[in-house]
């Protein structure tokens, strides 16, 4: 094989590698930053009723009939938010909102048994999942989150998207956030 030709092949290998990840950083630039996600508390919470001795008496349902308390990251402690980071995405610290290494573990998985095993979703691209819901299992949704979970990073410390996580995903049916 001539030089030429395994260089035209290295090169046709490594755009091929590299556009999809340049489309999506494309595609992210132009993802707006969903306008709940620039305001803190943005969503509806469960009332609690307490008597005068602060005991709770009834806690009546946020607009969409969950309990939910808005708790900032320094109330919910310091091991609430390193418990759901291991739990979730172990690596979150160590990615832009998509982790490569995640989902081409998912798709050897989807591969080798002929079904998904484990998913390929960050923690942030859970966040983007929550704020703009689309069709599961859709590989069109599936770019459209991780292009917002790449716009979430670019706008959002880390300890914030911690703090929207806890407080904007379901923990159980009827129960939206940590709090």
């Amino acid at each position: 094989m001539s030089r030429a030709r395994l260089r035209r092949i290295l090169l046709g290998a490594a755009l091929a590698l590299v556009a999809p990840w340049a489309a999506l950083v494309l595609l992210a630039a132009a993802t707006p930053l969903p306008p709940a996600l620039g305001q803190r508390r943005a969503m509806s919470t469960s009332v609690v009723l307490r008597d005068r001795d602060g005991v709770a008496l009834r806690e009546l349902a946020a607009a969409d009939g969950s309990r939910a308390r808005w708790l900032s990251i320094d109330e919910l402690g310091e091991r609430v938010p390193r418990a759901i980071v291991a739990a979730e995405d172990g690596r979150f610290f160590h990615h832009p909102g998509v982790d490569p290494f995640s989902l081409v573990r998912a798709a050897a998985q989807l591969v080798t048994h002929g079904r998904i095993v484990s998913g390929g979703s960050t923690l942030t691209m859970q966040l983007a999942r929550t704020v703009a819901p689309h069709p599961r299992r859709s590989w069109i949704g599936k770019v459209r989150e991780m292009a917002l979970a790449l716009r979430i990073e670019a706008s959002l410390s880390k300890p914030r998207i911690v703090e929207e996580y806890l407080n904007r995903v379901e923990f159980a049916p009827g129960l939206r956030g940590a709090g």
